[in-house]
């Protein structure tokens, strides 16, 4: 379908979505996609919180933390200095 080949539209509305159905909606499909991974969007410093500012999901999903994690990354703090457009891995999340 069009919304599993658009993941930044996908977490556009599940960050705007001003109704319950349409974030139900977007997070049925981020989560019926694994190929959507979590990748650094802005440079990380150390000891930084992870929210929508500096993550996003983007494609191909070959990393090692997936979409379904994305929510549950929100908050936490990283251990080490990420760069943008790097893929985040477990190791680096406190």
């Amino acid at each position: 379908e069009l919304w599993d080949q658009a993941p930044d539209a996908i977490m556009h509305l599940l960050r705007h979505a001003r109704s319950s159905e349409a974030q139900q909606f977007a997070l049925r499909v981020w989560r019926a996609n694994p190929s959507f991974l979590d990748e650094a969007i802005a440079d990380i410093p150390a000891g930084a919180t992870l929210d929508m500012s500096n993550i996003w999901v983007k494609r191909p999903g070959t990393g090692e933390i997936r979409a379904e994690s994305f929510k549950g990354l929100l908050g936490r703090t990283v251990r080490t200095a990420i760069a943008k457009d790097s893929q985040l891995s477990w190791s680096e999340i406190a």
